[in-house]
């Protein structure tokens, strides 16, 4: 899959994931995607690709996977309730359904 392809899938799972959010999912939708929990208390330091820095998280943070394809930091990215979208370690997350 070439960049622009990726780019594309992103984008389109993102608006998926904030229509879940609004409770304004449409019938093009294909699925609804499960939220996960980033474990753990206290912050954990995430790398965000628009801000091109890491930020503070707070851990207990509900979030939704955008792309679960590993970087080479063994990173994924999410999108987080509270409206960051960040690269983060698989095993720091855990899958809670549609709570």
């Amino acid at each position: 899959m070439n960049a622009e392809a990726i780019k594309d899938k992103r984008a389109k799972r993102l608006k998926t994931i904030l229509r879940q959010i609004a409770g304004k999912i449409l019938e093009k939708d294909d699925e609804l995607i499960p939220s996960v929990i980033i474990k753990g208390k206290g912050e954990i330091l995430c790398y965000s690709p628009v801000k091109k820095a890491f930020i503070k998280i707070h851990r207990g943070t509900k979030a939704y996977i955008v792309d679960d394809t590993i970087d080479k930091n063994g990173r994924i990215l999410i999108y987080t309730s509270s409206n960051h979208y960040v690269a983060i370690e698989k095993e720091e997350i855990e899958e809670i359904g549609f709570n």
